[in-house]
């Protein structure tokens, strides 16, 4: 009788703290897929400073990202097994989640700028690989 009291106890602190846990808050964090980063008015006119647009968008319902912190920024082109950096800026940003740089996008051809973007509100960075092209 003591072993069935000790078994019943024991799966009732059990299924006490297992239902505690599941009610417990998490922390969210976004996952990149969450957010769209694009290269906007494509292709871009080359040239030494060429100005160029970047749009931060949602993904479930496409509305804009004003207010998100460029950590950081990458500028380059791929050539084969080369890869060539570029200097990039970041210009200014409007409350149409659209993020202005300027780049030295000398060459024609495709250009890519890794971003590390933190959203309002987000605890970690979203890293996004935006590829674009580049013309006369």
């Amino acid at each position: 009788m003591l072993m069935k009291w000790k078994i019943r106890q024991a799966l009732l602190v059990t299924g006490a703290i297992l239902a505690f846990a599941g009610l417990t808050p998490t922390a969210s964090l976004a996952a990149p897929s969450d957010y769209k980063i694009e290269v906007v008015e494509q292709p871009v006119k080359a040239g030494k400073s060429a100005p160029f647009s970047v749009r931060i968008t949602t993904v479930k319902d496409g509305k804009a990202i004003p207010g998100s912190k460029i950590q950081d920024a990458k500028l380059h082109m791929v050539m084969g097994k080369m890869d060539m950096p570029a200097p990039v800026k970041l210009l200014e940003q409007d409350d149409n989640g659209l993020y202005r740089f300027n780049g030295d996008l000398t060459m024609y051809g495709e250009w890519n700028l890794d971003v590390s973007v933190i959203p309002p509100g987000e605890p970690v960075p979203v890293q996004a690989s935006l590829k674009f092209q580049v013309a006369k």
